[in-house]
């Protein structure tokens, strides 16, 4: 009995549970987590080699989310899912214009929009990960993301899609993370 009792007494000497990782750690922390389950439909906790880890479900969900997409972008291989009812994106007269010029950019991105009038855009197609967001809700982010950032660089060169992709890619992820009360079972939360 003395001896089974040993590794518990190595592995938490005072009784205490197993050390709470810093939340702020570097991504590939989890790329090496079991999902343990979910606490008041807030928080995941995932058993870590180095510890417990236990995080805001939309910060986990959308750390993997933009790894993932990032990866994908970089690769050019974003996934996508084709919609059955193309989604309409209403944009201002002055939004137009440069949102046309950077269809080619969000077709990179797995966001595949067309024009369909002088200030109305189609969505036909998303990044697979972000197929269970409302496509015109996930374009109209991706669109605001992308006045800021260019009109952040006005009167100065185009940006290019390295310069923009991570603003982007951090608005999708976002916008496609559980958000906090969503119940989810622990098979859900390893799909991730």
């Amino acid at each position: 009995a003395a001896h089974s009792a040993q590794p518990a007494a190595e592995a938490i000497p005072d009784g205490s549970p197993l050390p709470l990782l810093d939340t702020a750690a570097p991504k590939h922390l989890l790329s090496n987590v079991r999902v343990i389950g979910q606490l008041h439909g807030t928080f995941v906790l995932l058993e870590h080699p180095s510890g417990l880890l236990v995080m805001d479900q939309h910060t986990a969900h959308e750390r993997v989310l933009f790894a993932r997409l990032t990866e994908k972008a970089d690769a050019g291989r974003v996934e996508r899912q084709a919609l059955l009812i193309p989604a309409n994106v209403e944009v201002s007269a002055a939004e137009a214009p440069w949102v046309s010029e950077r269809l080619d950019d969000l077709d990179r991105l797995g966001l595949r929009i067309e024009p369909f009038g002088p200030t109305t855009f189609i969505v036909r197609e998303v990044p697979a990960l972000l197929a269970h967001v409302d496509p015109s809700v996930l374009a109209r982010e991706v669109i605001e993301a992308l006045a800021g950032e260019d009109t952040a660089g006005a009167g100065s060169r185009k940006k290019t899609f390295s310069d923009l992709a991570a603003g982007l890619i951090d608005r999708m992820a976002c916008r496609g993370a559980v958000k906090a009360h969503h119940r989810m079972s622990n098979e859900e939360i390893s799909t991730w």
